[in-house]
């Protein structure tokens, strides 16, 4: 599935462009469960560790949608492994959002994020109905990130997205999703324009799409 949102970086008359597709990072496996066990009398933030091994630039932020709709806005979030937040964004409750992947996605200013290691956690209060998925086998990431272990963090207060730490009885597998973002890939392209064809377009091409499997 790809949705376009058109822009691009273009150059002078007849030059070339590159442009961007905003691709998911992380595509959860298949197997284990789904369901809306959020702990605690507040909040629970859930999600995994992820290495960055060249830097990429994140571009949205998302929560996993199993059945079509959001009963609950959520939180989502990223941190340095040492516990410092880095972007955060609101994915609201919606009924039928336009969905990634599974994803419903919105929109943060772009962060570029350096080799290292960083944490995501996306929030749910202990009442909400909105599922997330866990014990997955055979995700797959972008070539740029390799995928962490899962992580939680139980009982913080409601509507609060707290830093998730490792937990010692966790029996999840390749993350807790949650949380996902999108990162922007450069497509170099080469766009034979015209003056007059410059100054129509103003945005070139930018496309959302699914991970390619390798």
């Amino acid at each position: 599935m790809k949705k376009l949102i058109i822009s691009c970086i273009l150059g002078f008359v007849g030059a070339s462009a590159t442009c961007h597709a905003d691709e998911i990072a992380v595509l959860p496996g298949t197997g284990g469960q789904t369901n809306d066990g959020w702990n605690g009398n507040g909040s629970t933030t859930i999600g995994y560790q992820f290495t960055v091994n060249s830097p990429v630039t994140v571009t949205e932020l998302g929560f996993f949608v199993p059945h079509g709709s959001l009963a609950d806005n959520h939180q989502v979030g990223i941190w340095t492994s040492g516990g410092t937040l880095l972007v955060s964004a609101t994915v609201p409750a919606a009924a039928s959002p336009a969905l990634l992947d599974g994803f419903d996605f919105v929109p943060v200013t772009p962060i570029t994020l350096g080799t290292g290691q960083y944490v995501i956690g996306a929030e749910g209060n202990s009442t909400s109905t909105d599922q997330f998925t866990f014990g997955k086998t055979g995700s797959t990431t972008l070539s740029s990130i390799t995928l962490g272990s899962s992580l939680a963090a139980e009982f913080g207060p409601p509507n609060t997205l707290t830093f998730p730490t490792p937990q010692p009885t966790d029996f999840a597998t390749q993350g807790y999703f949650g949380p996902d973002f999108l990162v922007a890939v450069p497509e170099p392209s080469t766009l034979p324009l015209l003056g007059s064809a410059v100054a129509g377009l103003g945005l070139g091409p930018r496309a959302r799409k699914r991970l390619k499997r390798t």
